[in-house]
Parts: structure tokens; C-alpha cells; sequence
């Protein structure tokens, strides 16, 4: 039996729930493909980023911009 990795286990759920690779520089969340490192207000948003693939403006959809 073969242990899939945290990164493999994130690709195939992002795949699943919405349709969209994390390996593309893209929001996994709503499609947008022109992301780049000064679209993000702060750091923790930039972070937040490298976990979801999610961007500026689903990050502050869901957890609210303050």
C-alpha cells in the first residue's frame, strides 16, 4: 500500500471539490489565472495562499477582509 503525500492528498482534493489543479498559478476556488504575489494585502494572505490556491478575493470572501 502506497502513502500518498500531504501535497497529493490536497491535488486530489482541490480536484474533487472544485475542478482545478493547485500545480496551475491559478485560484483553485474561482478560476482567476492572473495571480501574482503583489495581489495579496499581506503576508498571512500570501501564506494562505500557498495553502488553499485560493485568491485575494475568495480569501476575503470566505474568512472576511479585516
Amino acid at each position: 500500500m502506497s502513502r500518498k503525500n500531504n501535497e497529493e492528498t490536497l491535488e486530489e482534493y482541490t480536484k474533487r471539490i472544485w475542478g482545478r489543479s493547485r500545480k496551475d498559478n491559478a485560484c483553485v476556488r474561482c478560476g482567476n489565472e492572473k495571480i501574482a504575489p503583489e495581489d495579496f494585502r499581506n503576508d498571512i494572505s500570501r501564506k494562505e495562499f500557498t495553502l488553499t490556491h485560493w485568491c485575494q478575493t475568495c480569501q476575503d470572501d470566505f474568512f472576511g477582509k479585516d
